[in-house]
């Protein structure tokens, strides 16, 4: 059965569940940035930011990232 959210990233490493506790405005941040870049959810824009995918600095913008 496939994810309503569409087909489920493959990795060449095992994954595992990670829980974070955040603030709702981080969540609601995290949400808009991965909307933004066209992802299915958080869970894949952290992924991207992790395995150095995606820079902070192509989240922030130039003037941030000083």
């Amino acid at each position: 059965m496939n994810s309503k959210r569409g087909p489920k990233m493959k990795y060449k490493e095992p994954t595992q569940n990670v829980t974070l506790t955040l603030p709702n405005s981080a969540i609601e941040g995290l949400d808009t940035m991965a909307r933004t870049l066209k992802l299915r959810s958080k869970s894949q824009l952290i992924t991207k930011i992790g395995l150095g995918e995606i820079g902070l600095e192509d989240l922030l913008g130039e003037s941030c990232a000083n």
